[in-house]
């Protein structure tokens, strides 16, 4: 009875246990079915990813062994209750093979889902590339769309291009055109304000306080308003300092190459500068260079002091060049313009003084210079721009000084060429710098427009009349004048000149070449308009006792 029992007890269990079994075996195959799903997805190594996705592909699962646990689980059991027959054993084969089974089964999932996580990175990274080999394709079509476009731009362009120069050429047409009735129109009205300017200037058209305009080879004077007016002039004064170092290089009491010192007065001096070192040693020519191009007062004191000793020295022989020269209405108090109590002149006596700087040739070596570094003697450079903008905007202004401080306002003293004309015109008193030049241009165009100048005598020709010598080895002298004489007249005007000679009627030897005998006078309608000094053409030396015998000898 007992073995009947457990008999059933044992059928009961082994019931129990296969239904389990049943079930996770079909679990197990769901599993197996779920990973096939995935099997059939071959996917090679992803560039984005860097997976080998074949290598990760869900595997079916091999339940065999597993059968065959369970199979040999089933026997050991009965052999252990039929030898035994004992309930405990039963029970502790039941837990045992239980807990196998829990194992296996938990292995089992644990490896599908890791396949299943695996595969499902594959498709993941299959989609990536996909999308990358779409935009591969993107990027495709994205060229040939922009080389299609390039390709209709460039026939765009090229057509264009014919329709710019077509339209440029026709305009080029048109504009010619308009050209050429501009230039009718201008040249009609260039030649309206000729005639207008052949009149006179109209002085209302003036903003300085005092202008004048004067011909440089004659003195004629062509136009003034105001010209005798005492104003301050700024660094017109330097005009004068100018003109006293040129004559000093004349005499060779200084040369151009010369080496002048800078003293502590001149390099402290303000206003306009080249910055100057104190006991800095430059060369004479520079230091007059930037007098001219930039208005400097150091370099301007600096050549007062080598001309004179000092300034005040060289003040006083600035005063009395002026009264050679006729500067009645003039006082200088210092060499470089700024202002000081006292000094004063007129637009009449600049030109004057401006007249005879332009006769020194050296003086032009840098008036035409615009711009210009001043190389100090420690290599340091300073630029220096002129200061006289009708050099570069004003044909046939080669030359001019200008000036300004708040009293004098602003001033200018220039000189420009036109054929055999050279006229100087002197501004004082602008309110601004444009007005200034615009104001010396007017005096130019009106002097250019209604002038002329014509040669009557060059320099080097031999004048008719000769002087006797007495006591030299010539018995005759030769006459040309000390420079070329040249006859003022208006356009269009009808006045006639003539010359006469002032010569003596005999003079004694020696003869230098070039000593001045007699003059030359330019009359015009009877009134003089011009004069010049008549020179030796020739040295003549002293007659020897020799000399006598042979003359003597000579007329037996």
């Amino acid at each position: 009875m007992k073995k009947s029992k457990n008999f059933i007890f044992l059928f009961l269990l082994t019931a129990m246990f296969s239904l389990f079994c049943a079930n996770v075996f079909s679990g197990v195959l769901r599993a197996e079915k779920m990973a096939a799903r995935f099997e059939g997805a071959k996917i090679g190594y992803s560039p984005i990813g860097g997976v080998n996705a074949a290598h990760y592909a869900p595997r079916k699962i091999d339940v065999k062994p597993l059968r065959e646990t369970f199979t040999s689980a089933k026997i050991n059991e009965s052999a252990a209750d039929a030898k035994t027959g004992e309930k405990t054993e039963l029970n502790e084969s039941a837990i045992s093979v239980r807990e196998g089974a829990n194992y296996a089964i938990k292995e089992s999932a644990t490896n599908a889902k890791r396949r299943k996580s695996l595969a499902e990175s594959a498709l993941r990274e299959r989609e990536i590339l996909s999308k990358a080999n779409e935009n591969s394709a993107l990027r495709e079509t994205a060229i040939s769309v922009i080389e299609g476009i390039n390709y209709a731009a460039n026939k765009n362009i090229t057509s264009a291009k014919k329709d710019i120069n077509s339209a440029i050429n026709e305009s080029t047409i048109s504009a010619r055109g308009c050209i050429n009735s501009a230039a009718n129109a201008i040249s009609a009205n260039a030649n309206a304000n000729s005639a207008s300017a052949k009149k006179d200037a109209d002085i209302s058209d003036f903003a300085s306080k005092s202008v004048y305009l004067v011909d440089f080879n004659t003195g004629t004077e062509l136009f003034e308003r105001n010209s005798d007016k005492k104003l301050t002039i700024a660094s017109m004064v330097k005009i004068m300092t100018l003109l006293l170092s040129f004559e000093a290089v004349d005499r060779g009491e200084i040369s151009l190459g010369g080496d002048i010192q800078v003293s502590d007065t001149a390099a402290g001096m303000g206003g306009s500068q080249v910055f100057l070192d104190a006991n800095s040693v430059h060369k004479a020519e520079n230091l007059l260079k930037a007098i001219t191009v930039c208005s400097a007062n150091d370099a301007s004191v600096a050549m007062a002091e080598a001309v004179a000793g000092s300034e005040e020295l060289f003040v006083a022989k600035m005063n009395e060049r002026a009264k050679e020269l006729g500067m009645e209405n003039t006082v200088f108090t210092n060499c470089t313009g700024l202002p000081k109590e006292g000094q004063y002149s007129t637009a009449r006596d600049v030109a004057k003084m401006y007249a005879e700087l332009l006769k020194h040739k050296d003086y032009f070596r840098f008036t035409g210079i615009w711009t210009e570094d001043y190389v100090h003697p420690d290599g340091r450079k300073t630029e220096m721009t002129n200061t006289n903008k009708l050099v570069r905007f004003y044909k046939g202004c080669d030359s001019g000084k200008t000036g300004f401080t708040n009293e004098s306002m602003y001033c200018l003293s220039a000189s420009a060429v036109g054929g055999n004309m050279r006229v100087v015109a002197v501004v004082m008193g602008a309110e601004t710098s444009v007005k200034r030049f615009d104001d010396a241009k007017k005096l130019f165009n009106y002097a250019f427009a209604s002038y002329e100048n014509k040669k009557l005598v060059g320099k080097d020709a031999e004048i008719p009349n000769t002087v006797k010598v007495k006591g030299g080895k010539s018995g005759v002298l030769h006459i040309v004048p000390e420079r070329d004489i040249f006859a003022l007249n208006k356009k269009g005007g009808g006045t006639r000149f003539s010359i006469e000679y002032e010569l003596p009627d005999e003079v004694r030897a020696k003869i230098k070449k070039g000593q001045t005998v007699g003059k030359i006078i330019v009359k015009k309608d009877g009134e003089t308009v011009d004069s010049c000094g008549a020179v030796a053409a020739e040295e003549i030396e002293k007659a020897t006792v020799l000399d006598g015998i042979k003359k003597i000898i000579s007329k037996w």
